[in-house]
């Protein structure tokens, strides 16, 4: 059937001229032979409970991220050095971003870093580390970790938060099914 334009897999079958009825055997075993991939005929909605756990994914995901920043710039901290740098270029679509440039041990390197909006000078105080020169910062290391935690901490919040929705939500439908048996059981025994 390619190239006709018709999918057996949304349109009903005809018998005899008419269309099969929507509640018929029929039609059912087709819907039930639709892949999961094509959602042509029928849309899929997300429960609220998958979106939770893509919540909580992500705030676990950012906090992890978080934590691997802070553990790069406490080891940085210690032996960070001081030069002196240049801002060559700013841009201030949606950020304030700049990028500058600056000499160590005899080689340029280049960085970049979002800044406050009143920070346009050309000159600058770059904080790098002596062993890469290339992980550099316009703020000091340890301050820049102090910054990193606070974020690793919300996002960690955040996380448990959603964990705890997550199993709540998940224990009310636990419930909600097992109550909808136990009533199913009782019309049953009741015929």
């Amino acid at each position: 059937m390619k190239g006709t334009g018709f999918s057996p897999y949304i349109c009903p079958r005809k018998t005899d001229g008419a269309l099969a009825p929507e509640g018929s055997e029929s039609m059912q075993k087709r819907r039930r032979k639709l892949p999961f991939w094509n959602l042509k005929g029928r849309r899929k909605n997300l429960p609220f409970w998958g979106m939770l756990l893509i919540w909580l994914i992500m705030s676990a995901g950012f906090a992890a991220y978080s934590w691997f920043l802070v553990r790069q710039d406490e080891l940085v901290a210690p032996r960070e050095r001081v030069v002196w740098g240049t801002i060559h270029k700013m841009t201030h679509w949606k950020s304030n971003k700049a990028f500058y440039s600056f000499t160590f041990a005899g080689k340029e390197y280049h960085g970049n870093e979002i800044v406050p909006p009143d920070q346009y000078c050309c000159d600058v105080v770059v904080y790098l580390d002596p062993a890469r020169p290339s992980t550099c910062s316009l703020v000091e290391f340890h301050h820049k970790s102090k910054q990193d935690r606070s974020v690793m901490k919300g996002c960690t919040y955040a996380a448990v938060g959603l964990a705890a929705a997550l199993a709540f939500t998940l224990l009310l439908k636990w419930k909600r099914k097992k109550d909808a048996l136990e009533a199913q059981a009782i019309l049953l025994t009741n015929r």
